[in-house]
Parts: C-alpha cells; structure tokens; sequence
C-alpha cells in the first residue's frame, strides 16, 4: 500500500459500520428517539402526549420572533415561492423542496438558532438550509477530505491526499465507506439525512442565483480554490461521522510506532518499557509500623516476553513500518485538526437530590477542536408545540449533519464521551512474487484491486 517492496503494511479495519455506525446511532437518537415518541410514515412524527407544552415551559427561554436590527435575522421558510418576488427581508420566504408546512426560523440576541417546524424533516430541512448559510465553506471542506475530492478545490496539491484518503475510507472490497454506512441505515435515518440535503441544495441554489441574501463566505475567494461548489449529497453528511469516528477510534498508528520502536530498539528494551514487573520487594507498610493487604505484597505477574522472532521481523520491516506511520501522521482533518490523545471527553452529572431546585445537572466536556470558526453550532428544533413531529430539544448540532448531537428536551439531556476503544489492527504482509497476494498460513491470498477516478481542479 504503501511500498513495493516484499513487504507491504495495511491498517485492518473493523466492520465498516461497527464503530461509524455508533455514531450515526447517537445523532439519529439523540435528535429523534430521545426527544419523544416514535415515527411513522407520512411526517416521520407522531404526536407526543404533552404536545403542547412550549419550550418556555421546558427551560428553552424560546424568543419571540426578533426584529433584523436586533438579531440579524428573521425568516420564514416555505415551500410556495409564488409571491416571493414582492417581498422583502425581514418577512423574506425561502423555498426547500418537500417541506409540509412553512417553517419559522429565528435567531435570539446571542445568535442561537431556534426553528418551529410542522414536521421533523421540514426541521431538518431547515437546519441544512441555516447550516450552510453559516458554515458552508467548513462543510464543503471536510466533506471533500472524508470523500478524497481536496484535488476538485485545490488541483493537484490536494491528490495525494485524495488518493490516500479513498484508500483509508473504503470497504474491504473497496467500497466508500460513505456510501455503503448510507445504503444500511434505516429508512427514517435516510429521510433526516435526504431532508438535511434539500435544505443544503436549497440554500446552494440561492447563493449561486443570488436570492435572498444567500452568499458565499470570503474563503472561497482565495485564487487557487475552485468556486464551482457541487450539491450536498446525503452521503456528504455521512461522511462527517466517518471522519469523527477517524479522529476518536483510529489507533493504528499507535501499533505502528509500537512495532516500530521495537525493531529500533529490540526485544530486551522493549519488554522493559512494556511489560509489568516488580521492581523491589520493599514495602512503605512495613516501616510505617503497619501490615500490608495480602493484595499489596502480591507479585505482579509477569507478561509473556517479547519473541525473538517478533522482534527480528520488526527490524526487517522498519522501512515499510516507518512510512506508513507517516501516511497516518499526514492524514491531519481540515476540520477537526491534529489527532492527539488529549481528545476524548468527560461527564458530570449531578442527582436531583444534591441541587437547589432538584432537577439533575449535567455537564459535558467534549475534547474535541477549539476552531473559528467553532465546530458546534448552537441551536433550538421544536415540531411538537405547533406541529405533529417529536423534536423538542436544544443544543449543540455539527454543521453538515442533521440534528442535535448534545443537548437537551424537557425530559431529558444528553451528551457524549469519548471511551477511544481500539478499533483497528495494523499487519504486515509478505506478499507473493508478483506483488498480487498476500501469504497467509502458507497460502496466497488474492489482492483486491479496486480503481477510483479523482476529479483534478485546473
């Protein structure tokens, strides 16, 4: 992969879906499942029990609608674009295909988002549309890195980490991870993600005509960048979770530095930095007047050492070991940064019994990159109050997804931690003469060879 020579080194993914797929479980709960009650076909809600209940009543501080000179902005998104041309903003109606009903969307004083929809997809639909009309150029930009397209922005700067990208995010038998993850999720985890997209287009279609006040961000003037911006393809969000669960579950450049310092350094130095052993039978217990627990005198155990033969393949892969570590290193997110172990995350929460006005508290701590600008987006989605849908939260969402990842409803509040399971295995591989198998128990194993075509900028 990374080589030609004998030997030849791969990152051995798990189950394409296994840990991407936890994160598409997350989102599609947090914002469908957990905010109150179950779907059904025509509007993928059904009403809730005390749907009347307003987000004032739940602790939303919900605003009235504010004036453009106050907030900057208020909108009402519709689907009829049949007088549109007489009207202007603030009482400007912009056009989402598919939506059941208009759609109110209004920002507060502290540029927090709230949308009230009939439907849980016109939210959605909505919040693509308000998503991209505030971070279309971060969307764009890790969409292409997650789908190897940085060469149809920058030519043929972005190629090689097109080509190594592609190689990453692909099946076993070399299929998009994007677009395999899109084809197995359920048909309402579809319809968020398609009704997102609509919302996206939408918005898309006004900036390149120039309606409504739809524009582009500055970056996409820098000479070199490629202004042509394709459509959102419900796949597009997809791979934003593909790339999360890069950034949080993708250790195989762990076991490469591991194998590597072991062919530099030997079988000797290596157990001694990596194995358990005990390094004095003198106890603090026994000077202090005091007896140990049967536990603290116990010998540890000692692990298995490091094979010889281990070792000596190692050394003779250092070559292949070394530039793949680098491939790994080189795979920095745009959008999320450097991957370091400082990511990850913390919980507190805080039993009712313990608080002053005996409701829980919890605070979540996702370590995830401080960029500008910022990779959450603040925001409020209600289709229960005056429509038939479930949604009724409020929270943190991630431009170019659908929903509410951490937040909260009346009932309930919810965030993410970060555990950094290790969900990957690197191999070294001898392959065969010709260079088309790998050997595995004495046996050829064919190459899966599989041809992509990256469109180059010019």
């Amino acid at each position: 992969m990374w080589s030609a020579h004998e030997k030849r080194i791969h990152a051995m993914k798990c189950s394409p879906s296994r840990h991407v797929r936890a994160l598409l479980t997350i989102a599609v709960a947090a914002s469908l499942a957990a905010c109150g009650g179950k779907q059904n076909d025509e509007n993928n809600a059904t009403p809730a029990p005390d749907q009347g209940m307003t987000m004032a009543d739940a602790g939303f501080d919900m605003p009235d609608t504010v004036d453009m000179a106050d907030a900057g902005e208020d909108l009402t998104v519709v689907e009829d674009m049949a007088d549109m041309s007489d009207m202007e903003e603030p009482n400007d109606r912009l056009s989402i295909a598919g939506l059941s009903a208009p759609v109110s969307a209004h920002m507060d004083d502290a540029g927090v988002l709230f949308l009230e929809c009939q439907t849980d997809l016109d939210c959605f639909a909505a919040q693509g549309y308000m998503h991209a009309k505030h971070r279309m150029f971060a969307m764009d930009l890790i969409r292409r890195q997650t789908r190897g397209q940085i060469a149809t922005a920058v030519g043929t700067l972005g190629l090689e980490s097109d080509i190594a990208t592609r190689r990453l995010m692909t099946t076993r038998d070399g299929r998009p991870l994007e677009e395999v993850l899109y084809e197995q999720a359920s048909d309402s985890t579809k319809a968020a993600f398609d009704a997102y997209a609509r919302g996206v287009n939408a918005f898309l279609d006004d900036a390149r005509n120039d309606r409504h006040g739809a524009e582009f961000s500055s970056e996409y003037d820098f000479p070199l960048f490629n202004k042509k911006i394709r459509d959102w393809e419900p796949q597009d969000s997809v791979a934003v979770y593909i790339q999360l669960a890069y950034q949080l579950g993708e250790e195989s450049a762990d076991d490469l530095l591991r194998y590597e310092a072991l062919g530099a350094l030997g079988r000797d130095q290596m157990s001694d930095l990596l194995t358990m052993r005990t390094g004095t039978t003198a106890s603090v217990f026994e000077s202090a007047g005091l007896t140990p627990s049967p536990n603290a005198t116990r010998p540890l155990r000692v692990a298995r050492p490091i094979a010889s033969e281990l070792s000596d393949k190692a050394r003779e892969s250092q070559a292949v070991v070394s530039d793949a570590r680098a491939a790994f290193a080189s795979m920095t997110s745009f959008v999320f940064g450097e991957k370091h172990h400082a990511q990850g995350s913390n919980n507190w929460v805080v039993e009712p019994g313990r608080t002053q006005n005996g409701h829980a508290l919890l605070a979540n701590d996702p370590h995830l990159s401080l960029n500008n600008p910022a990779l959450w987006y603040h925001m409020g989605m209600d289709s229960r109050t005056g429509g038939s849908g479930t949604l009724h939260v409020s929270g943190a969402s991630i431009p170019a997804v659908p929903g509410v990842l951490l937040g909260h409803n009346e009932k309930l509040a919810w965030g993410a931690t970060t555990a950094r399971f290790d969900l990957s295995d690197a191999y070294v591989e001898t392959l065969n003469e010709d260079g088309t198998a790998v050997i595995f128990n004495g046996q050829e194993v064919a190459l899966i060879q599989k041809e992509f075509t990256f469109e180059v900028y010019a």
